[in-house]
Formats: C-alpha cells, structure tokens, sequence
C-alpha cells in the first residue's frame, strides 16, 4: 500500500515579518492616545510611553512639576534718613529787618525755620534720627540778626529733640582765611583766633552742643 506523501505547509514571509507599515501606525496610534492624557500626566510621561517597544507596555506618569519651595520671611531692614542743611546764610541774611526781611514780603515766611519746621514735623514718618548743618549758618558774621535768625530756627530742632550737629563755616568766622593761603606757622587755623570775639562760640558754645542727645565732644577750640 502506497503512502501519501506528507502534506507540507509553506509559511509566507509575510506571515513572519509584520509589516514595517503596521508597526508605524501602531506607533502614530499610541502617540495620539498618550498625546490625550497630556494635560494629565505632563510632557515627560507621553515620551516615556512613546519610548517603548510595545502598546501594552505599562506606563507610569512622571510628575514634572517641582514641589513649591515655602517663601523665606524677608529680614528686617534698618532705614532711616539723614537731613543736610548746606549754606543757610542767605536764609539768615534775607529774613532779618535790615535787609528788608525779604522772604516774608515774596513768600510768607523765613526758609530758615521752615525748613526745621519741616524736618521736626516729618522725622518720625521719614525715619530722619540727625540733622547735620555743614556751616555757613550767616552770610555776614558782625550782623547779630542773622545769628538771630539762626538762633530761632535750630532751636525748634532742640524743642522737638531731634539731634543735630553744627560746624562753622568760612562765613560763620571773623578771619576766613585758608590754611593754605596762610605765610605762617598755623596761621589760618583756629590756633591763631580769638575765640572770645567769635560770635559763633557765643551762639552755638559747646554748652549748647551738649543738650544734644548724641553729644560726643568738640575740639578745645570750640568750632567742631
């Protein structure tokens, strides 16, 4: 009796090796699923799910987001203001009845006091704790009304205790000359005045100076 010859099976290639286009759109596929869930699981969690061989690969989200660091309490800040009054001389000068008080005539009132006024009502709302003068306090040293003058607007500083510092300048002196404009030996310096003719040793003496709260001392001479 004769055999028949076993059937044999022929496998195509194309059974075996799927097809590149399919593989592709299986790819686009999962892209546009995962690209879904964006909003959700965040841009680094759809890169990890494209990056795998397979649909069925499981995906575990990634948050992207940095946890919130609490907000550091500011440091306390120390600020406070100094006031300057530069040169008040003509303030002095043109305030007085000899020159014909002329700033009360134009404006209504003496800069002078107006601006210690100014600094007295508005140290404690601007953190202003000194007020330095750097001299020139009149512009004519023999005029006593000038000296007047000043006399009455750095006292509100003093009835409102707020501190200030006050030095002579080259017009608050009997004999203005400059060190270096001097032929002697310390002339020119306040070796060589009489500090019993300065009129600013007799309106701002170092008696005064020390009703001042932050009072440290002066020069032997007097003058700062």
């Amino acid at each position: 009796m004769s055999k028949k010859p076993a059937s044999t099976s022929v496998v195509s290639a194309e059974n075996i090796i799927p097809d590149v286009r399919d593989i592709a759109n299986q790819s686009r596929r999962s892209f546009v699923r995962m690209s879904v869930l964006l909003p959700t699981l965040g841009a680094t969690s759809i890169l990890a799910a494209c990056g795998g061989s397979s649909d069925s690969a499981s995906v575990t989200p990634v948050a992207n987001t940095p946890v919130p660091t609490p907000p550091v309490a500011p440091s306390p800040v120390s600020s406070f203001g100094l006031a300057v009054l530069p040169d008040t001389q003509f303030y002095s000068r043109y305030a007085t009845a000899e020159t014909g008080n002329q700033f009360k005539k134009l404006y209504g009132s003496e800069p002078f006091m107006a601006q210690t006024q100014w600094l007295a009502d508005n140290a404690k709302a601007l953190k202003i704790p000194f007020v330095i003068h750097v001299g020139d306090i009149v512009d004519q040293v023999d005029k006593p009304q000038q000296w007047a003058i000043a006399d009455t607007a750095m006292k509100v500083l003093e009835k409102n205790r707020l501190p200030y510092s006050v030095i002579a300048g080259n017009h608050d002196v009997r004999d203005d000359i400059g060190y270096e404009e001097s032929a002697g030996n310390g002339a020119g310096t306040d070796a060589t005045r009489d500090l019993a003719d300065e009129p600013y040793l007799k309106w701002f003496d170092t008696k005064r100076a020390k009703q001042q709260a932050t009072f440290g001392g002066r020069d032997p001479s007097g003058f700062h």
